[in-house]
């Protein structure tokens, strides 16, 4: 396995667990939902700079991944 294929189920993988669409995703990184698709299927040319665009992303992932894990610990305390 490649490291852009592996690097494509990793996003894919983060995606998925945080409920985002590959639109959703494109629209927040300010990308082509195609080139989500690209990524992801480790088709992309130049991986360094759409990953550079989705930094952010990321970032957002592991605020949503926190704010689901408080969630979950407000619901079992109750």
């Amino acid at each position: 396995m490649t490291p852009l294929i592996r690097l494509g189920l990793l996003l894919t993988r983060e995606r998925t667990a945080a409920g985002w669409s590959q639109l959703d995703l494109a629209e927040r990184a300010k990308l082509h939902h195609a080139t989500i698709g690209c990524l992801e299927r480790g088709e992309v040319d130049q991986p360094r700079r759409v990953l550079d665009l989705l930094w952010l992303c990321q970032a957002s992932i592991m605020v949503l991944q926190y704010a689901d894990h408080l969630a979950r610990q407000i619901a079992r305390d109750r």
